[in-house]
């Protein structure tokens, strides 16, 4: 009897880390906490435009994913990016082109800067029809872990 009270005891101290740790995890990546800290940097000459949350898993290599952003020449954008769930050694390049053609330029990058307590990154660009973010995510020394990192566009009005 004091076995089986002992397995379900054990099983529920499981289940509730469990969920203890899914519920953390999700908290770190939330949409509407993540983009309400992007907005405020917007304000007050930028319009929202659109945003991006991009979720990823870590693994031993290094990995990249790369995001296409459309923009109407005359404007003037602003680009808010927030890394705060992302690890120490995640790279945001924004390029002129996209991956693999001949005349692609980096025009921002953000790597290794990041400072302490900060973790949204602002980029205004200047002259440009289209922009590639990329983002590169180094392997993970930690395992596998579920991570996010965003950027906003505003417009200026």
């Amino acid at each position: 009897m004091k076995t089986m009270k002992n397995i379900i005891a054990i099983a529920l101290l499981s289940l509730f880390s469990f969920s203890s740790l899914f519920a953390q995890e999700i908290a770190s990546c939330d949409a509407t906490t993540i983009k309400n800290e992007l907005k405020a940097e917007l304000k007050p000459d930028y319009k929202y435009d659109s945003s991006k949350i991009t979720r990823y898993t870590t693994s031993g290599d290094f990995q990249g994913k790369e995001i296409e952003v459309p923009l109407f020449e005359g404007e003037k954008y602003r680009l808010v990016f927030n890394i705060t769930d992302a690890d120490k050694n995640f790279q945001v390049y924004v390029y002129s082109e996209k991956a693999g053609t001949k005349n692609r330029k980096a025009l921002f990058a953000l790597k290794n800067v990041r400072e302490e307590g900060k973790s949204v990154y602002v980029y205004e660009p200047e002259g440009q029809s289209k922009l590639y973010i990329t983002y590169v995510i180094p392997p993970s020394l930690e395992g596998v872990k579920e991570s996010c990192a965003a950027f906003m566009l505003g417009y200026k009005f």
